[in-house]
């Protein structure tokens, strides 16, 4: 391998965890704190406020906001500093968008709670488990993508 080869080896491995980073990070955002109205820190949290607030989806806020921001870091920093840092917000900007539309939602458009209610389901059928409790729990995940987001959720609590 020569040196370049190895340089772009070493930024297309950058870029690609930077990618499945971003990927974890809106998945756990979107499908587990959203739900719940839960607020972090930065500025997807700024995000989720006004999202709260106003229906104003959360990946044009946090693209605004970021936006502002690398304006001021461009002139103090350069271009070459921060092309990753560009290409994390455009790429978590379009992450959250897809998201924000594919996550299971109930007719009022509320997204649903998928890791309060069926856990504590779970711990009620290891209890009780009588077969009125498994047709209602049937009925509840009926729903294929809601069932692809509790197969999920269930193989990542698991391996924890």
């Amino acid at each position: 391998m020569t040196i370049n080869h190895k340089l772009i080896m070493k930024e297309v491995g950058d870029y690609v965890g930077i990618t499945l980073g971003l990927l974890m990070y809106t998945f756990g955002f979107t499908f587990f704190l959203m739900p719940y109205e839960i607020v972090t820190g930065g500025v997807s949290g700024i995000g989720a406020i006004v999202y709260y607030s106003t229906h104003f989806p959360v990946n044009y806020t946090y693209f605004l906001v970021n936006g502002l921001l690398l304006i001021v870091g461009l002139k103090i920093l350069g271009w070459k500093f921060l092309t990753k840092t560009i290409f994390a917000i455009a790429m978590l900007t379009m992450l959250l968008g897809i998201a924000q539309t594919i996550i299971p939602k109930d007719e009022a458009g509320n997204f649903v709670k998928l890791l309060g209610d069926y856990p504590s389901s779970s711990g009620t059928l290891v209890v009780n488990p009588s077969p009125d409790f498994l047709l209602s729990l049937h009925e509840r995940i009926k729903d294929p993508p809601q069932s692809i987001c509790f197969a999920v959720r269930d193989n990542v609590i698991a391996s924890l």
